[in-house]
């Protein structure tokens, strides 16, 4: 059972899947029960969800309901409850208390604990991938408000510079030693269990308690290109530690986003790139992989560090679309919220006028949203000459211990031929970098193979539809300046 949603009034069509379908039916009764805000730390920041649409992939979805989002907006102003209230809410809604049961029961024949499920999955969860987007932040209440004097924490490099509060110029650290930072995939309170104890910090009593600053690189990606696999490979005492997405740089994006002043912001983010770049071993260095939202600020971030290299580390077009493709619905919605956020950057400048983005199918939309971070890139390498490499996954794939040789030269690590074997050999290069899984190339070759099968007639015309679009505005398929030859 699906349902067809016309988006903007106009041709396209989108297609959801039952899930969708049942949360469109959930909607009339939503205003009647109260909405749990929720802490999304992929997004930047928190906020309640009826206000926020969801954020970031699911409200995605509900927008292009169009009048859904007026209808979830209606519940906003009643009382807020806690999470478990809302889940305990949902499980034992009655025929009495939801005069919407009888319906829902007689369409689709499911329990309501069925329609609780539904909730739960693709609700109530925050969601964590690279690429979450902004969201209003509402921070926590110190825990210990005499340990947010304590300047020896900053100082000390096992504090995480976590969180940033504009509203109270405050920065929240939370205690992440390197053996917690490698564990966890993202640096989000869903791997980081310190997170739900902050120590609260001055942002310039921060900024002034750090020593010294140690070497710091990037490696900003278009995502879902081995982006994980590659900072966890780096990750090597005495070489470098890295720091895959830490979500006080979506922070600033989310601010901004919401009109902060950029003057002000350029000053947090340059608080905030001292604070993360506080190595474990002194001159060892730091290489951040930020969330592929935060591109937008790559070039502020290279001109405040002018001894910082930078990869640009991307998969081909088809690799991408396929990948997008297989991801099912949340994939496809997660592209349009972040051409929604590339949009509010300004960086999309590929001739379409606004209303035309409507008119796009999912893939189409990934398309402009891999070629506009293709144009973002080919501007850095031509910007910061000698300091930005480009690098294609699929090198990085066949060629493990040339690219690792290569980016150790390029960040001036501390790497000798054994260490760069060791790095090459890395665990990272056997498992799935996000679940920690068995993977391993013949795995990823046929995922790929399935997914290019299934959506084959999709794939072929967008594929020559994005070439003509990138042709038209000049952008190429490969940015300049490669890592390998």
């Amino acid at each position: 059972m699906r349902l067809r949603l016309r988006a903007g009034g106009g041709a396209a069509h989108h297609v959801l899947p039952r899930g969708a379908r049942i949360l469109r039916d959930l909607i009339p009764f939503l205003p009647r029960m109260a909405l749990a805000p929720r802490f999304d730390q992929r997004a930047g920041g928190c906020g309640p969800l009826a206000d926020l649409a969801f954020g970031g992939r699911r409200g995605a979805a509900l927008r292009r309901g169009g009048g859904l989002l007026r209808r979830l907006r209606a519940g906003h102003d009643q009382k807020r409850q806690t999470d478990d209230e809302m889940s305990h809410q949902c499980l034992t809604l009655t025929p009495d208390s939801n005069p919407y049961h009888d319906r829902f029961a007689a369409a689709y024949n499911r329990k309501l604990a069925d329609f609780a499920t539904v909730f739960r999955m693709a609700i109530l969860p925050p969601i964590c991938d690279p690429h979450a987007m902004s969201i209003p932040p509402r921070f926590p209440q110190p825990v210990d408000r005499a340990a947010a004097t304590d300047a020896a924490k900053t100082a000390d490099p096992r504090w995480l510079a976590h969180r940033y509060d504009p509203d109270h110029d405050a920065v929240h650290l939370i205690d992440a030693d390197r053996a917690a930072r490698a564990a966890a995939t993202f640096l989000t309170d869903e791997h980081l269990p310190s997170a739900t104890q902050p120590v609260i910090v001055s942002r310039k009593m921060a900024r002034d308690a750090v020593q010294r600053r140690d070497p710091v690189h990037f490696v900003f990606h278009s995502a879902y290109c081995c982006s994980t696999l590659l900072a966890q490979a780096l990750d090597h005492v005495g070489v470098a530690s890295t720091l895959k997405e830490p979500v006080i740089l979506n922070d600033l994006v989310g601010w901004r986003h919401r009109g902060g002043d950029p003057a002000y912001i350029g000053d947090v983010l340059d608080s905030a790139l001292t604070l993360l770049a506080r190595a474990y071993v002194p001159g060892e260095a730091v290489v951040i992989k930020p969330s592929n939202v935060v591109n937008a600020l790559a070039p502020a971030m290279l001109s405040m560090r002018p001894n910082a290299r930078a990869i640009l580390l991307y998969a081909p077009l088809p690799v991408y679309l396929t990948s997008i493709a297989r991801k099912g619905m949340w994939g496809r919605l997660w592209v349009r919220e972040l051409l929604a956020k590339q949009l509010a950057d300004g960086i999309v400048d590929l001739g379409f006028a606004p209303d035309d983005y409507l008119r796009l199918t999912d893939l189409q939309v990934a398309a402009v949203g891999w070629i506009v971070q293709a144009d973002l890139f080919a501007g850095l390498a031509t910007r910061f000459p000698g300091r930005v490499r480009s690098l294609q996954s699929e090198t990085l794939l066949a060629a493990p211990r040339q690219a690792l040789a290569a980016i150790c030269a390029l960040f001036g690590l501390s790497a000798d031929a054994a260490t760069i074997d060791a790095l090459a050999q890395s665990k990272a290069f056997g498992r799935n970098a996000k679940d920690g899984t068995a993977y391993q190339a013949a795995d990823r070759d046929r995922d790929r193979s399935d997914g290019a099968v299934l959506h084959a007639e999709e794939l072929d015309k967008v594929l020559a539809w994005a070439h003509a679009v990138a042709r038209n505005a000049g952008v190429a398929m490969d940015p300049p300046a490669p890592l390998l030859g």
